[in-house]
């Protein structure tokens, strides 16, 4: 014979289950969300972690996410600069520019008459340098209705590289007959650690025809140097050299603002001084 449980004690076994069941769904407080990235390490900012509380935001436990990180380049979440979008300190940047050097060739074509001491193509024609921040030798442009004339390119030196990107053109164009202007076009100047390319030459050779011929310089690719251009009458120009050198005085060429300068050099009294320097801006 079986012995019966008194109903009491069923009532209580069902109580104690009820209060199990509700004590096992009871949910855990929640987890503490995830920080913002880090800015503890330089420059880098780590995504926000999940739940947890790991110091620069990462991977914690399972439930809420956290919140982004700044975006990289500095300890602050902003955006790195450079004097040459490259970050490079401005002390080591400045080093490496002060390294470049320009250089020009000017000099007579072979057939050109230079019957006085300073010719058509001045008094110190051939190869001229100068450092960063300095200008090179004044050339001076006088060509007239004597035969040949002067053929002018350029070249840059950069050992370092400093210049990586950047680019130099000059474009020479006639405005009147066009065979005044020899080697029309755009002409490109090489940039090299060496310094021994230049750019192909042009040809001035303006005399008393019709128009001269325009000289536009465009540089490119670089934020923190410019070339400056001193173009000038001689001191015995005639009419101030209004008509032989247009555009005159110190022009300053940097990326996405070019300067045109005009030769038109005959057989008025005098001619035009010339001379260029890159700096920093």
């Amino acid at each position: 014979m079986h012995n019966r449980r008194p109903a009491s004690f069923a009532m209580i076994s069902t109580v104690v289950g009820i209060l199990a069941a509700c004590g096992s769904s009871s949910e855990a407080p929640p987890a503490t969300a995830g920080s913002a990235g880090g800015s503890g390490r330089a420059g880098s900012f780590g995504s926000g972690g999940n739940a947890g509380t790991s110091p620069d935001g990462g991977m914690g436990g399972t439930t809420s996410n956290g919140g982004s990180g700044g975006s990289e380049m500095d300890a602050s979440g902003g955006t790195g600069g450079s004097l040459t979008e490259s970050g490079t300190d401005a002390g080591t940047r400045q080093a490496a520019l002060d390294q470049i050097v320009f250089e020009e060739r000017f000099t007579a074509t072979a057939d050109a008459v230079e019957d006085s001491a300073v010719g058509q193509c001045g008094s110190n024609p051939g190869l001229l340098t100068a450092n960063f921040n300095a200008w090179t030798p004044n050339i001076r442009i006088d060509t007239d209705d004597r035969p040949g004339g002067c053929q002018q390119s350029f070249a840059i030196r950069d050992p370092t590289g400093a210049l990586m990107g950047a680019t130099l053109k000059v474009t020479f164009e006639p405005d009147g007959e066009p065979a005044q202007c020899g080697q029309p076009g755009d002409h490109l100047v090489p940039i090299t650690s060496g310094g021994t390319d230049f750019s192909s030459f042009y040809t001035i050779d303006t005399d008393n025809r019709s128009g001269g011929c325009t000289d536009t310089f465009s540089l490119e690719g670089v934020n923190d140097v410019v070339l400056d251009v001193d173009f000038e009458p001689d001191p015995d120009a005639a009419d101030a050299g209004a008509g032989q050198c247009g555009n005159p005085g110190i022009h300053t060429v940097s990326a996405g603002l070019p300067v045109t300068i005009r030769l038109n050099t005959d057989t008025l009294p005098g001619g035009c001084y010339e001379r260029f320097r890159l700096r920093t801006k």
